[in-house]
């Protein structure tokens, strides 16, 4: 489990420059359930990763524009 503390984003792409470690997650289905529990900048990624990059997806039924920057 890790939380953002600098990012930048590029087109539909979040760039996750620094990150905070909160623990270590060591099985699979501790894992999954994680990901539904984590909110703000927190988020669940894979060690095995050199850079953390994410999809930035709009959600639908939203009206206007979200700001993903903050």
């Amino acid at each position: 489990m890790r939380e953002e503390i600098k990012s930048h984003i590029d087109g539909n792409k979040k760039f996750v420059d620094e990150v905070a470690l909160i623990r270590t997650i060591e099985y699979p289905k501790e894992a999954i359930r994680e990901l539904v529990k984590v909110k703000g900048k927190q988020f669940a990624y894979h060690t095995g990763n050199d850079i953390i990059v994410m999809e930035i997806v709009k959600k639908p039924g939203y009206k206007g524009a979200i700001d993903y920057a903050n």
